[in-house]
Parts: C-alpha cells; structure tokens; sequence
C-alpha cells in the first residue's frame, strides 16, 4: 500500500510541476504572440531604371558564395527624347565605349567579366568561395577571431528576432572602390542623367522569407545558369539615396521554450502514468 500511494504521490506532483509551468510560461507565451513583433516591408516587383549599378553579395542554397558587380544601361530608354538619329547614334557608341572600359578594368583587375556589347551589360565576378570555411581562409580569419554585432534580439516565447541594419557599399561617395569608380565612368560627361541611375544592391541568402526577411523594394528567388538558387533581396536607390539603411531580419526559434515545452510534455506523460498506476494497484488491493 505503502509503495501504491509512493507512486499516486509521485504523479500528482509531477502533474503539479507541470501544471505550475504550463499557467507561468503559458501567460508569457500569449503575451509574446508566440513571435517578437518585427514587421517588415513586402513590396512588389519595382519598375527597372534606364542605368544600374548592381552589387551582388549572394549565398547559394549549396553553401556556396558568390560576389559581384553589374552594370546595365537600357539604351532605348536613355535616347528616348532624341530626335537624331545620328545623335542617338552617338550615344550608343559613347555608352558602348563606357561599359568597354569597365570591363577591361575588371578584367586588368583578374576579374571573371561577361561583357554583352550588344545588351549594354557587364556582368563581373569579384569572388566566389565554395563555402563559409574557404571563405574565412581567404579573409585571413583564424577561428579564434572575436566576432562583433550591431544587431538587436527581440524574444518571443517561440521565437526570437534578431534584427541588423547597415548601409550597403554604395553610401560611402568619396571611397576608393569599384562602385564608385564605375559610377565616375558613367557620370564623367554628363551622357547619363544622375535621375536616370539606380544603385541595386542584392542581398542572397540560402534561406526562405520564413527564416530571413527585410525592408527589401522585393525578394525573390534567383537560379544561376549553373543551377544554383538564392534567395535575393533587392534594394534600390536613387543616387540622392545611396546612403540607405537596410535591415535584415533574421526568424530562429527560441530552443529554451521548446525545450520546456518537452520537458513539460514528459512530465505531464509520466505523471500522469504513475497516477494510472497507482490508482490500478490501489483497486487490484
């Protein structure tokens, strides 16, 4: 009898503890709405500008890397108001002359470069590392540097946000990079409007929107010729904005409390076992 009423005590106090934890982390679970309360901006696809500078910092799906410049200029769009033919002519040539001389820059620099003369395009890749470990050796990291963060974490009971923001390469005007050297050739005699650039810069992650989102102008989903996919944010700015903060936001579940939801399940099973048990064996005698 002694051990019957040992077993029945012990699953009322572990339906007890479980019963005190499901009503303190229950209230706390609601209060959070399961989730950090971090919105982020869904816009649609935006409307191409007539010349854009591109910056591509993309991580594949495949844990691959991939960092690059673009630059496109939309030809039809920047002649549209000549009345010339000889005159828009001139600009093709000129334009052609531009995006030739970018890419013999890039490629002076050991750049892999595509350059589409006819499509006014120059596509250039700065670095492409195979993974996070190749790409840390080439940065001269050692495994034992000191990360640093910006970022600001939002708890919720489920889940936790962590937020960053920072400005993209394009807001420093005055570096020695590049982008500016690129937008120093495009601009250097007045050809093409200062309206009529857009600086794109495209953030790609391995991760869905589930896990990763942003105040991105739109995210989509990119697959490279070679089969590899990305998941792209695309931020846009006019020359007057380059100095743009973006913001990331990065969805992780809070191990803590589903760990607790666990524990507590296993309490709640065994508890109630040993009540069953010693409610059996309290009949059976």
């Amino acid at each position: 009898m002694k051990k019957t009423a040992a077993i029945f005590k012990a699953g009322v106090v572990l339906l007890a503890i479980a019963a005190i934890i499901v009503i303190v982390y229950g209230s706390v679970a609601i209060a959070t709405f399961s989730r950090a309360d971090v919105k982020v901006y869904d816009g649609g696809k935006p409307t191409a500008s007539p010349v854009e500078i591109i910056y591509n910092s993309l991580m594949f799906t495949d844990g691959s890397y991939r960092y690059g410049i673009q630059v496109y200029v939309d030809v039809d769009s920047v002649t549209a108001n000549v009345s010339s033919a000889v005159a828009e002519a001139q600009i093709e040539e000129a334009v052609k002359a531009k995006l030739k001389a970018v890419s013999d820059r890039f490629k002076e620099a050991g750049m892999r470069v595509d350059y589409d003369e006819e499509g006014f395009f120059v596509n250039a890749v700065l670095a492409e590392y195979s993974g996070a470990e190749e790409m840390s050796i080439a940065n001269g990291e050692t495994g034992y540097d000191v990360g640093t963060s910006s970022g600001t974490v939002y708890n919720g009971f489920f889940f936790s946000d962590y937020v960053v923001s920072y400005r993209t390469a394009f807001a420093d005007a005055e570096a020695d990079n590049y982008l500016n050297y690129v937008y120093g050739e495009l601009t250097a005699d007045g050809l093409l409007p200062l309206s009529d650039i857009d600086f794109v810069f495209n953030y790609g992650t391995a991760y869905s929107t589930k896990l990763i989102e942003s105040d991105a102008d739109y995210v989509y989903v990119f697959k490279s010729p070679d089969g590899k996919q990305s998941y792209v944010h695309e931020f846009r700015m006019s020359v007057d904005e380059r100095a743009r903060e973006i913001t990331l936001v990065q969805h992780s579940p809070n191990t803590a409390s589903w760990y607790l939801i666990v524990i507590t399940a296993a309490l709640i099973v065994t508890g109630v076992t040993f009540v069953v048990v010693g409610i059996k064996r309290a009949r059976e005698n």
